[in-house]
């Protein structure tokens, strides 16, 4: 993850290497909203997250500072290494190495094949899952398809060992969550200022598994919120340097998490589609999930 100065002198930065640069005072006051860089980009509805990853984008500049300023994992990806992907089965699908890889995740446009994540920090259990043309993976684990449109579909790993007890006014609500499947459902059936849907039972790489859609209450004023009509925060790492985070805008995005149960290790995965995203691109990301295999 990057510190608010290093996220300022990469913001800085990028603004000022395309055709316009917004005001110091106008950077300075949307920094100024974003107490850590989250892990990950803008969310869009009906499944996905916010990784500040998932959370909005707000109207500054035309989406520019949008990715840093909205997130609800992380949208600057993570200095981590990048992983091979592996044999495929399939002679003919056998991948190449993706841009700049080193042991644990997927970086860069991904050839169709097979691919394995195993960064301890990205991932609780290691496990690989194949892709056909048209996908890319970020430093923390995000795999995507038509990455930062409205029209994407993507799946992300989670580490989860707090939750914030108040998802509206989040300040110093932070708090451990237990390590099982059942502990965090709980924690966020529990939490104030979301909305989790009944929990379903489903499968993911074979293992038995809890999906819950996360939104943003209807009545809900998120002007009253830690950040103002902007997100609700979900979770968070201890430091808060990292957190997922639901949108306010547009309205009633609804964020799939699955929580899985792997030999008795806790394996949280959120992903879904934008806004925009087709049928045909939603059935591929099923097919993706659809294709993870753990290795406990």
């Amino acid at each position: 993850m990057h510190t608010d100065r290093e996220t300022t002198r990469i913001v800085r930065s990028w603004l000022e290497e395309g055709a316009t640069a917004l005001p110091d005072r106008v950077l300075d006051a949307v920094l100024d909203q974003v107490p850590a860089t989250p892990q990950r980009r803008a969310a869009w509805p009906t499944w996905r997250s916010t990784e500040l990853n998932n959370v909005v984008k707000v109207l500054i500049a035309a989406a520019a500072v949008v990715a840093v300023a909205f997130v609800g994992l992380s949208f600057l990806p993570r200095q981590d290494g990048v992983g091979s992907p592996s044999q495929s089965p399939s002679p003919t699908r056998t991948p190449s190495t993706p841009p700049s890889a080193s042991p644990g995740v997927a970086v860069g446009n991904l050839q169709p094949g097979t691919y394995r994540i195993g960064d301890p920090s990205v991932t609780t259990v290691p496990y690989t899952f194949t892709v056909p043309a048209g996908w890319t993976g970020r430093g923390d684990g995000d795999i995507s398809r038509n990455a930062e449109q409205s029209d994407e579909v993507h799946f992300t790993p989670a580490i989860v060992t707090h939750v914030y007890t108040d998802a509206c006014k989040s300040e110093g609500t932070l708090t451990p969550v237990g390590p099982t499947v059942d502990d965090l459902v709980r924690a966020l059936v529990d939490q104030v200022g979301s909305e989790v849907s009944t929990p379903v039972d489903v499968t993911l790489g074979g293992y038995p598994a809890k999906r819950i859609d996360v939104s943003i209450p209807a009545e809900l004023d998120v002007a009253t919120c830690r950040h103002p009509g902007e997100l609700i925060q979900i979770w968070a790492d201890v430091d808060e340097q990292g957190f997922f985070a639901i949108p306010a805008n547009p309205p009633g995005l609804a964020s799939p998490l699955y929580i899985a149960d792997v030999a008795g290790t806790r394996v949280v995965m959120f992903g879904g589609g934008g806004p925009d995203a087709s049928a045909s691109d939603l059935a591929e990301l099923q097919a993706v999930l659809d294709s993870i295999t753990f290795e406990p």
